[in-house]
């Protein structure tokens, strides 16, 4: 072999011995947007904001139009992530070449959470949905065994958005309603499961109008049957005992020998009058489970409201829940005596139901009287209830407050100025708490005591008079 040979051969053999030993070429860099949308309803695509992204080892989080830009390496290979908390995770693999500048990624909403209605029973003052503490946020539906089908799950549908956790409904005869016993009965399983799917308790109220002349005994019977297995239906055996609608034998203590042997919870019903224990501490209708109550309607609004301290009276002196079981109802147009239309009483009622251990409440209606769903007024009134009770409910956690009035030994209050403040009711466990004040004027003149200092005020509402429903939260 001639030495030009030679030395070509060894040139050849060293180029291929460096080109095996020295890395490929590296891809060059390009930007990709990785786009992130959901198809909605109608085949229409929404762009996602809010989800992180993982993509070339880098995390992005996708912008109000979801989508989120990276410097990636083409052509390759790439993996791309997706996680939002309202989505189920996402990932895929794609070839991204030169020219590539968009990587749609579909993401799938999550099921909601299965639906779980309630399984209510009483352990002494306190409601239990299994052993979870359950304070009532209930509206009233009093005629709902009337509606159709539509109807009734259009009202129920309203009720769940706008964020009670029950219904009350009137299953004896009503003249002014058209209801019959017998078409009550037929219609109540059908309610009870319509609310079992939506994760609603059911208050039954079994005998109404009995002074009509029906055998209300018989027909207190029959209801019991159809409530009593199931978990999210409690039984009130009458509305207004001692009302001139109910006939003359329907007493307390008729109705309770009727229900003794009732297995859910249940109230024999709330007295016409009055809405507190008697001076002895007595109170006329306490042989059920728990009680209910008629909140007397006689005085200012605010004074009115307040009153749901005379509710938890009867929960001190039976040692069982008493609900709020029919307060004064709003309307488009307030009637005295009867309608209000102000948002901030009904945030009172929700505040305080929410925080007297073992009251509860059920938002009353014009609405609600007609099963109907709510004009703009009533629907502010209901919302406002809700607000205020999810407010208290809130800070107090999982546990039952502990009442403390202004002036009582450890209240956070040692005074206030009763001139610029209806009411100031204090709400403890460990240390922290609430404190609802009710008709507060600009300066109520608090003064604070035992170490308590407010934190935070999450829920304020102005009434029409100018003076304010407040939800005050207090550590120390």
């Amino acid at each position: 072999m001639s030495g030009y040979r030679k030395m070509a051969l060894l040139g050849l053999l060293v180029w291929g011995s460096l080109a095996a030993s020295c890395p490929p070429p590296v891809p060059p860099d390009q930007q990709i947007r990785a786009i992130v949308v959901a198809v909605r309803e109608a085949g229409t695509v929404q762009g996602i904001p809010g989800a992180t992204v993982r993509l070339a080892e880098q995390n992005q989080v996708t912008d109000g139009n979801g989508a989120a830009v990276f410097a990636v390496r083409v052509p390759q290979t790439h993996q791309v992530e997706v996680v939002h908390p309202d989505y189920l995770p996402a990932s895929a693999t794609t070839y991204v070449t030169a020219g590539s500048s968009e990587w749609p990624v579909t993401l799938t909403p999550r099921p909601p959470p299965p639906v779980v209605a309630p399984v209510l029973h009483v352990v002494g003052r306190d409601w239990y949905d299994g052993d979870e503490l359950y304070v009532p946020r209930w509206v009233s539906g009093l005629t709902l065994l009337v509606k159709t089908d539509a109807e009734r799950d259009a009202f129920l549908d309203w009720a769940v958005r706008t964020g009670f956790t029950g219904v009350r409904v009137f299953a004896g005869a009503l003249t002014w309603a058209h209801q019959t016993p017998e078409g009550a009965r037929a219609a109540l399983p059908g309610l009870i499961a319509a609310t079992r799917v939506r994760g609603l308790a059911l208050e039954v109220t079994a005998v109404t109008d009995s002074g009509t002349g029906y055998d209300w005994r018989a027909h207190l019977r029959a209801v019991a049957a159809l409530t009593a297995p199931e978990g999210h239906v409690v039984l009130e055996g009458a509305n207004e005992l001692g009302h001139p609608s109910q006939a003359a034998d329907l007493t307390a203590a008729a109705v309770a020998a009727g229900l003794s042997g009732y297995v859910g919870p249940w109230a024999v019903g709330a007295p016409i009058s009055p809405d507190e224990p008697a001076p002895d501490g007595s109170w006329p209708a306490g042989q059920g489970r728990y009680s209910t109550v008629h909140l007397d309607r006689g005085r200012d609004p605010w004074n009115m409201a307040r009153r749901v301290r005379e509710i938890y009276a009867v929960v001190e002196a039976t040692g069982k829940p008493a609900l709020n079981n029919e307060p004064i109802g709003c309307a488009e147009v307030p009637e005295p005596g009867r309608r209000l239309s102000d948002p901030a009483i009904f945030a009172t009622l929700g505040a305080l139901g929410a925080a007297f251990r073992g009251v509860g409440g059920v938002h009353h209606s014009q609405a609600g009287l007609q099963a109907a769903l709510p004009g703009p007024v009533q629907q502010a009134c209901a919302e406002a209830y809700v607000a205020a009770h999810r407010a208290v409910r809130a800070i107090l956690g999982a546990q039952a407050g502990r009442y403390l009035n202004v002036g009582h030994e450890g209240s956070p209050l040692a005074s206030a100025d009763f001139a610029q403040i209806v009411r100031a009711y204090a709400f403890v466990v460990g240390a922290r708490g609430v404190v609802v004040l009710i008709g507060a004027a600009a300066v109520p003149g608090l003064v604070w005591a035992n170490g308590w200092q407010p934190v935070a005020i999450p829920y304020r509402i102005r009434s029409t008079d100018g003076r304010t429903l407040e939800v005050v939260e207090i550590r120390r």
